[in-house]
């Protein structure tokens, strides 16, 4: 009777030990693999962030893109040049932007010729110390006289200071150089106006540009 009722006794708390000994070890096991789940869903959720970047960087990364469409560097500064989307004065700023940046590419001692205008011309296709071609030479800014022109096909007076301080010059609309509908950008950025337009030290510039007396 002792054994039957012994025996009775351990049948039944067998069960609630087997269950208790079941939680402990699902709650260990929980706990041991808990960091590494945990790990591997942080190495997703970055590999997912590196594979779609932010608003910013996508714009960036589609500018670029564009950009290099152009096999010329300087294509992509001067693609708004004389167009009706920007003012006359928005084209010599580009066009100093370019000559800057090509001046940074090619480096050295006068990467841009202290010259004449087909001389910065030249340069700007491909007549260069490292024979880079900065601007195509079917472009609508060179003339066939391979010079660089304004939105009204005038050739334009570069006034070259030095390497970095380069004036230029816009006949105008009435394509006539010296008169009041001149545009001349300064190097710093500045244009110049009023009776400063005309005044005798650039025209004397103009003249030994132009091989006068």
């Amino acid at each position: 009777m002792k054994d039957e009722k012994h025996a009775m006794t351990s049948s039944q708390t067998r069960p609630r030990s087997d269950t208790v000994g079941r939680v402990i070890y699902g709650t260990l096991t929980a706990l041991i693999f808990a960091p590494l789940v945990l790990f591997v869903l942080d190495r997703l959720s970055l590999k997912k962030s590196a594979s779609q970047p932010t608003t910013y960087q996508a714009q960036m990364t589609s500018t670029k893109s564009d950009a290099s469409l152009s096999p010329f560097l300087g294509t992509p500064i001067l693609k708004d040049y004389a167009s009706a989307a920007q003012p006359p004065q928005q084209d010599l700023t580009d066009l100093s932007n370019a000559l800057s940046n090509f001046a940074l590419l090619i480096k050295g001692d006068q990467p841009i010729p202290l010259g004449a205008n087909e001389e910065i011309a030249a340069a700007l296709r491909g007549k260069n110390k490292t024979k880079t071609t900065f601007l195509p030479a079917d472009a609508p800014y060179f003339n066939a006289q391979g010079q660089v022109v304004d939105r009204w096909q005038s050739p334009l007076f570069f006034h070259v200071l030095d390497q970095h301080r380069i004036d230029i010059r816009s006949a105008g609309p009435d394509k006539e150089m010296w008169t009041a509908d001149d545009l001349h950008r300064r190097y710093d950025g500045q244009f110049v106006r009023g009776e400063a337009l005309n005044s005798p030290s650039l025209q004397d510039a103009t003249k030994d540009y132009r091989g006068q007396k």
